[in-house]
């Protein structure tokens, strides 16, 4: 599970350039659709946080951009199939995380799916020493720079902005309608982040940012990934807020402060908002820590690297005595953040190698009691190992440690618990 974006946003802005919304609520409260223009829909995703799609719906066909989660994926065709004539011909992929691909499976039958290259490959399952898989869903077609579709009468332009949150990034402009699709490559209404362990840069994260505000029309309404919309406004402040936290963070490190002491401080109190939603203060000051030591080439490796090559040759119990001598006796050599483990667990899901999920995910539970969010995947891999019992004892759990976890209320309801 990825964090889930709090109600409490204090950005939630309605752009004068989109229609008002028309919101219905199809299944168990995991998919809304939401009504933008005459031919654009905006779908909200929901497992334990929004992730937003979108969909152009015309004589066409309807092209989707993002597919979502796994778990979603059925009710997210199930419903799409209502809007238009319900055929979906193309499915574009905005960057390779998983809450934004899993659903391609859904649609692998029916659509053409379109990403950059760089997804195709991440999506093919490859992850540090684990090997590709088979799996539908693989992107078709692919680009380099950029590329336009003409689809439901309007110009589509997919452009890739390199190397920031992701390596595979792609903003989709809707010309006509004045739409831009962002991806991750804004989070709204939080702090920025980027997938340093697998070759993102803060650096060009924000300044891909000042590319997309250059790039399109002041006009144009900009969807997130994740979180409210955005006017082009809302990217100044938004890349305002991520340069100047970036630059207190940074000036710490340089006085010789540890990440435990600047994690211990105050630093970001004008900004606690911003570190309420999907990227938090702890984790918007480790994304800078990280980046700061890539430039310094200091870079700490990512923990599942050596884990990923025990798996190759060991079983799952040496893997999981592995990852304990090496937080011991080497922490400052890996990169022991919350998301390492939760990427790996989820990559051992993919490949249907569910104990070991199960194992992967313990870990992240002893290293991070306080965190909902691990609570929530250890009940994700028990469920899909057929233990009702535990499943439903950890979502529990997950809404114990973040009451505000739709997606453990949902699963709870799925499973069939009622509180006593």
């Amino acid at each position: 599970m990825v964090k889930k974006i709090t109600n409490g946003l204090s950005i939630l802005l309605i752009l004068s350039v989109l229609s008002v919304s028309q919101e219905y609520n199809p299944s168990e409260e995991m998919l809304k659709v939401i009504k933008l223009t005459d031919k654009i829909y905006k779908l909200q995703c929901i497992s334990g946080t929004y992730t937003n799609l979108l969909a152009s719906v015309g004589e066409d066909g309807i092209l989707l951009v993002d597919t979502g989660y796994q778990q979603t994926g059925d009710i997210l065709k199930q419903e799409i199939k209502k809007l238009g004539n319900g055929q979906v011909k193309i499915v574009v992929n905005t960057h390779e995380h998983n809450d934004h691909v899993l659903g391609n499976k859904k649609f692998a039958d029916e659509a053409v799916i379109i990403s950059h290259e760089r997804v195709r490959k991440a999506y093919s399952g490859e992850y540090f020493a684990l090997n590709a898989i088979s799996r539908p869903g693989i992107p078709q077609v692919v680009f380099k720079d950029e590329l336009t579709i003409f689809f439901n009468g309007e110009e589509v332009k997919l452009r890739h902005y390199p190397g920031g949150h992701s390596l595979g990034d792609v903003a989709v402009y809707f010309t006509k309608s004045k739409i831009v699709f962002v991806g991750d490559m804004v989070f709204a209404g939080c702090f920025p982040t980027a997938d340093i362990s697998r070759g993102g840069d803060l650096k060009l994260c924000l300044k891909n940012v000042q590319k997309i505000i250059d790039d399109y029309p002041e006009d144009s309404a900009f969807i997130n990934g994740h979180g409210p919309d955005y006017s082009t406004e809302d990217l100044k402040k938004y890349l305002e807020v991520g340069i100047t936290t970036q630059k207190m963070i940074e000036d710490e490190i340089e006085k010789g402060k540890t990440i435990k002491e600047i994690l211990r401080s105050d630093l970001l109190a004008d900004w606690k908002k911003w570190g309420e939603g999907v990227v938090s203060n702890e984790e918007w000051i480790n994304c800078v820590y990280q980046q700061y030591l890539k430039e310094n080439n200091k870079s700490r490796v990512s923990i599942s690297k050596p884990l990923t090559e025990a798996i190759t040759r060991s079983d799952i119990k040496e893997v999981v005595k592995l990852y304990k001598q090496l937080r011991q006796n080497e922490p400052d050599k890996y990169n022991f953040a919350e998301n390492q483990l939760n990427i790996l667990g989820y990559q051992l899901l993919a490949r249907n190698m569910v104990k070991g999920a199960i194992e992967i995910f313990k870990l992240n539970v002893e290293a991070y009691p306080e965190s909902g969010n691990v609570y929530d995947s250890l009940a994700e891999a028990y469920m899909n190992d057929g233990n009702r019992e535990l499943a439903i004892k950890f979502y529990l759990k997950s809404l114990e440690k973040d009451p505000s976890n739709d997606n453990a209320r949902g699963m709870l309801k799925r499973l069939g618990y009622k509180k006593e």
